[in-house]
């Protein structure tokens, strides 16, 4: 294995998705991006033209409602600079539903800044049961689960 190696291999995988009917989704996902916006008061958008992503100013720290896509961490970080924040203060997650479009950027935020993740009972049995197989660029995997 060499770096030239595993990037063919990356290469490869990534067009293998790419050519796959749902692989757009997955791809470039900055072609997706939106001019982030503040809703009212202390409520944002920040997600992307295909995921919604919000979040709330509690003024002790933001709340946000799900992560956005697979690999589309990168396009979420920016929304939040732009809008003024530190990716770094988004404490809590809520996930709406376990869905790739929805849990991208979770295992991110948890591991980088600590956030704490909630979400209903039948995800976090479904996510016990039938964990995500890391996928290069894509899924970080998702092994734990907050509980409170």
């Amino acid at each position: 294995m060499s770096i030239k190696s595993d990037y063919k291999d990356y290469e490869e995988h990534r067009n293998r998705i790419a050519g796959k009917k749902t692989g757009k989704f997955f791809i470039n996902q900055e072609l997706r991006y939106v001019k982030p916006f503040q809703i009212y008061g202390n409520l944002y958008y920040v997600g992307d033209s295909w995921v919604c992503v919000h979040i709330v100013d509690t003024g002790e720290g933001l709340l946000m409602f799900d992560a956005g896509n697979c690999g589309a961490q990168a396009v979420l970080i920016q929304s939040i600079w732009e809008m003024g924040f530190n990716p770094a203060d988004v404490k809590w997650i809520i996930l709406s539903h376990g869905h790739v479009d929805h849990f991208g950027a979770v295992n991110f935020f948890k591991n980088m800044f600590g956030t704490k993740i909630y979400m209903g009972e039948p995800d976090v049995k479904m996510f016990r049961e039938h964990p995500v197989t890391p996928m290069p660029s894509l899924v970080n995997g998702y092994a734990e689960i907050t509980e409170e």
